[in-house]
């Protein structure tokens, strides 16, 4: 299936339109595949972005009393092994 596109028009600064035209013309491509290549770095940029704050919420929460009693056991264990273990 060939891929389909889809023309939009858009207000941008004067200052920016020059700024794609000339970028384009260095890249050999046409304005309108720099914008399409632009926009899907953005946008992938963007969502990486959404991703790392969603890793981070996750990530930024208190210990649970799951995870306490959790800690609590292996704590418990490394004591016991250090009481073992004596260095010689």
């Amino acid at each position: 299936m060939k891929n389909q596109k889809t023309k939009i028009a858009i207000s941008i600064d004067h200052s920016l339109s020059q700024e794609t035209d000339l970028i384009a013309h260095e890249l050999d491509i046409p304005r309108s595949q720099w914008v399409a290549l632009a926009l899907k770095d953005y946008n992938r940029r963007y969502q990486n972005k959404k991703m790392l704050a969603q890793i981070n919420a996750a990530y930024s929460d208190e210990l649970d009393s799951e995870d306490v009693a959790i800690l609590d056991i292996i704590r418990s264990h490394q004591t016991k092994l250090g009481e073992e273990d004596e260095w010689k």
